[in-house]
């Protein structure tokens, strides 16, 4: 079989091949459900888990699958490789987007070998420590730990959708998906087909587990002119998910702190070898040429204080020069948002599509300030102003309403906006 370039990039952002596979479906109680999973299907399968499980599934890999709920899936385009400087700028490039202080996150990433790109996994630093906990209760060293949409088979120019009766995932692109409920699930895919049209899929497979009907449009075979294609499955969730997968997410959660500590060893043993190596190296390069050394380190001295002066400049109140280059560039870049009013744009964008859809709605006064944009609006009845209101969170912006008052006819309300994670 021939591989097309598109091919060979989606295979490289995955692992090889597994062979028995234990998967953990975690929810906000512990372990929800289990399959052990081998080369010719099902082995073994129930709800409650304990070691008697882990001991039946011998070497079997354990992949743990996460609610996509908790996770936030974005991308980020930063012009370095050292996986260091991107743990250190992946927090700030992505601060605007997230609703939640970057403190209190946990940012789990994959550079796509192919271009300056990275895969972002964002997650409550809450959760990720009680998911945690539970496996350390039960002695489970798991392999990886990921968000289940990630078990979606994957397809160039395809979107991917499992539709239960209680939830349902939708994966976009290599590591980019969200999950949200089967009523919201046809709006949603219209909204992101409406957002993303420069990069709109050429298909859109949505595959409904048993007890579940969409309520499609009259034109059930497409949507905003993608073709659908609807197929039922007759297995369970979570041994469908586990079917799907046949090579392990290079993106896990377990990064960082979360990382196994076994395996950090062994990376830590190998940077000292390296270390060592380079020190030798280094020192050689000394001896042999010590007079070009003392040249190169007045100019390195020279450089050091050029960008450490930049840096006050661009930092007046930084006391220490951390990742000099890329905080930089983040800044320039917010000063440019700040220009060009990003957060005032976004926020109006937004607001201008709902009130178009509702013209009873009528703006009477508008202020902005800071990052939240505020709206004196008149509706017609409390009904019609509670709507308006549903309408524009289902933007992703987080809406708070304040004074809402009527008189006679006319019902008045103040509504406050800002940019949430969508």
């Amino acid at each position: 079989m021939a591989f097309s370039l598109e091919n060979q990039i989606d295979i490289a952002i995955y692992s090889s091949p597994m062979a028995n596979r234990l998967f953990l479906q975690c929810d906000d109680r512990g372990i929800a459900q289990w399959v052990l999973m081998g080369d010719e299907g099902l082995i073994n399968s129930g709800d409650q888990f304990d070691p008697d499980v882990l001991d039946a599934a011998g070497d079997a890999a354990v992949l743990v699958l996460v609610p996509t709920e908790q996770v936030t899936l974005r991308q980020t385009t930063i012009a370095t490789r050292q996986r260091g400087r991107l743990s250190n700028a992946i927090p700030f490039a992505l601060e605007e987007e997230l609703a939640q202080s970057v403190e209190n996150l946990h940012f789990a990433f994959v550079q796509d070998p192919h271009e300056a790109v990275q895969h972002v996994a964002v997650v409550d630093q809450q959760h990720m420590q009680a998911w945690v906990d539970v496996l350390q209760e039960l002695d489970c060293k798991p392999n990886a730990m990921f968000p289940d949409v990630f078990c979606l088979p994957h397809e160039p120019a395809t979107w991917q959708v499992l539709c239960t009766p209680t939830r349902a995932l939708v994966q976009t692109g290599a590591y980019q998906g969200f999950a949200t409920t089967p009523e919201l699930l046809i709006e949603f895919l219209q909204q992101a087909l409406t957002e993303q049209a420069d990069q709109a899929p050429n298909h859109i497979h949505i595959y409904t587990t048993p007890g579940k009907t969409l309520n499609l449009p009259q034109d059930a075979h497409s949507l905003a002119g993608v073709p659908v294609q609807l197929t039922q499955v007759q297995d369970e969730p979570l041994f469908w998910l586990a079917s799907q997968l046949t090579t392990q997410p290079l993106l896990g959660l377990l990064q960082g702190t979360f990382q196994d500590q076994k395996k950090r060893a062994s990376k830590k043993s190998l940077w000292q070898r390296a270390k060592i190596a380079a020190l030798i190296w280094l020192a050689i390069v000394i001896v042999g040429n010590i007079t070009q050394f003392t040249l190169l380190n007045k100019q390195l001295k020279a450089q050091t204080a050029s960008i450490k002066t930049l840096y006050q400049q661009a930092f007046p109140q930084a006391t220490t020069v951390i990742s000099p280059g890329i905080r930089i560039q983040q800044r320039l870049k917010q000063l440019q948002q700040l220009r060009t009013g990003g957060a005032m744009l976004t926020l109006l964008k937004r607001s201008a599509e709902v009130l178009q859809q509702d013209k009873a709605i009528q703006v009477t006064q508008l202020d902005f300030r800071g990052k939240a944009l505020s709206l004196a609006v008149t509706a017609n009845s409390f009904q019609q102003l509670q709507q308006f209101t549903a309408r524009l969170k289902q933007t992703g912006l987080r809406v708070q309403q304040k004074r809402a008052s009527g008189t006679g006819k006319v019902v008045k309300a103040d509504i406050t906006l800002e940019l949430g994670a969508r």
